[in-house]
């Protein structure tokens, strides 16, 4: 959880939710049946969001998830929902690679290619460079539809920055404050992600 980012570019949300692919395999499936007894919940179903809690336990972050969900009973695993990649260490090395580079760098297709190549020895061909390069630039430039809720009592401002506040983000980026007078909990959220329920509404 500590390897979370502040989303301020594009290239964060993909940070984060590749985090979270890393950790969701590494650890037993569970079901979770209080809403409040989890840290990372999984919705798939018509609407697949990732719902974070926050560390510090004052908010929740939430984005869309671009990859198909695969229950294997006691464990779960993902895979590209286009390129049919399954997401495994060398997928999250990739990725990691691909962020890290144009963290330092502009974007340039043929540069991202060649560096993948090169970062991963001569075992690694052009050709799966470029399947590699493919598929996780796709994801770079998706829109996630990351939101997050927000506990900010330090910053609170009247209804310019209100304590409790929803930020919805644009093209990954730009941000959208809405404010709640009221702490929105867990059941909001997966009332939320769960098209059967009635619509939550803000008061």
């Amino acid at each position: 959880m500590n390897k979370f980012v502040a989303v301020r570019k594009p290239y964060d949300v993909l940070h984060n939710i590749i985090n979270i692919m890393e950790i969701s395999l590494l650890y037993k499936k569970e079901e979770v049946n209080d809403e409040d007894d989890y840290n990372i919940l999984i919705t798939t179903g018509g609407c697949n969001r990732i719902l974070v809690r926050n560390v510090n336990l004052d908010g929740f972050s939430s984005m869309h998830l671009p990859f198909q969900v695969n229950d294997n009973g006691d464990y779960i695993s993902f895979t590209d929902k286009i390129s049919g990649i399954d997401l495994d260490g060398v997928f999250m090395s990739c990725a990691k690679n691909i962020i890290d580079f144009l963290s330092l760098n502009s974007f340039s297709y043929d540069d991202i290619v060649l560096n993948l190549h090169e970062s991963f020895g001569s075992s690694f061909t052009f050709e799966e460079s470029v399947k590699y390069a493919d598929t996780i630039i796709s994801l770079l430039i998706n829109d996630h539809g990351y939101f997050r809720f927000d506990d900010d009592e330090k910053n609170e401002n009247g209804r310019i920055h209100p304590r409790y506040h929803l930020d919805f983000f644009c093209n990954n980026s730009t941000n959208i404050k809405i404010g709640s007078d009221v702490e929105l909990k867990s059941v909001f959220f997966v009332d939320l992600f769960d098209l059967s329920k009635n619509r939550p509404y803000l008061n």
